[in-house]
């Protein structure tokens, strides 16, 4: 049974990490695209956090099947089909990297994020910073 997931309800971290995919999947039949992941740093949301890097390589196995071949847009950096950055969050607002197709990379900054105790979250400055 398939399907347009659009309209579903995603259910946690899993669900909405799978409704993500199909987006990014649908943005790339049309163009390049760069993923910003924005994180927050706050320590109740340490769970969701792991559950994510768990499922990165999931994620980026069913993106990436263009960047793992010979494709010739595959070729240089920035002829690449998917990009992606991330961003942190909690009282000061940190961009991590440059945007790349290393997924390693982008797995050790999420499961290095340190936890936050300020309180504060910036969104909005971290939403800004992405646009």
């Amino acid at each position: 049974m398939g399907g347009d997931i659009r309209g579903l309800a995603a259910t946690g971290a899993g669900g909405a990490i799978d409704r993500i995919t199909q987006e990014i999947l649908l943005s790339l039949e049309q163009r390049k695209t760069l993923v910003v992941w924005l994180f927050d740093q706050s320590g109740s949301l340490q769970q969701q956090r792991e559950e994510i890097v768990a499922r990165f390589d999931r994620v980026y196995e069913e993106l990436g099947v263009i960047s793992e071949s010979d494709h010739p847009t595959t070729k240089y950096h920035w002829k690449k089909p998917l990009l992606t950055s991330i961003i942190v969050f909690g009282r000061e607002v940190q961009p991590f990297p440059k945007p790349t197709d290393d997924i390693e990379m982008l797995k050790e900054i999420v499961a290095s994020i340190e936890v936050d105790v300020s309180g504060e979250e910036r969104v909005f400055t971290a939403i800004h910073q992405a646009a």
